[in-house]
């Protein structure tokens, strides 16, 4: 699996993001999507590889952008997201598949008669 997918599956298996959002979160895309939604980027930023093991380090910026007509959503899902990621690892069968997912920093972007309230979370992802 491709590590969006586990990004995608820790958002969307938590009831309390379901709880604001529903099924709404997929990736950053131009398509017009309905409101409250969560939006992700992933960026590879470092990559150190082996002839014989392939990829044997990955550095990786992941953002996710917030949306919703009410601010108090984006300060809980805010909240939330940072609790279900920061200092997280990710496996599966028992095999180790993100090291760490780490919070780096958040930006509001709106103004104050703004109809649509946004906020960005920066967490690094790193796997070994």
């Amino acid at each position: 699996m491709e590590i969006e997918t586990y990004i995608y599956d820790i958002l969307i298996n938590s009831e309390a993001i379901t709880d604001l959002f529903g099924d709404n979160i997929q990736p950053l895309s131009g398509k017009k999507t309905k409101l409250p939604v969560i939006l992700y980027q992933l960026f590879q930023i470092g990559t150190e590889t082996s002839k014989t093991k392939g990829e044997l380090k990955g550095e990786y910026i992941l953002k996710l952008h917030l949306f919703s007509e009410n601010y108090l959503d984006i300060m809980a899902a805010s909240d939330i997201c940072k609790e279900l990621l920061d200092f997280k690892e990710v496996t599966e069968d028992e095999a180790l598949v993100i090291d760490l997912i780490k919070f780096i920093k958040y930006s509001n972007e709106y103004q104050e008669n703004a109809e649509v309230f946004n906020r960005t979370l920066e967490f690094s992802v790193d796997i070994y």
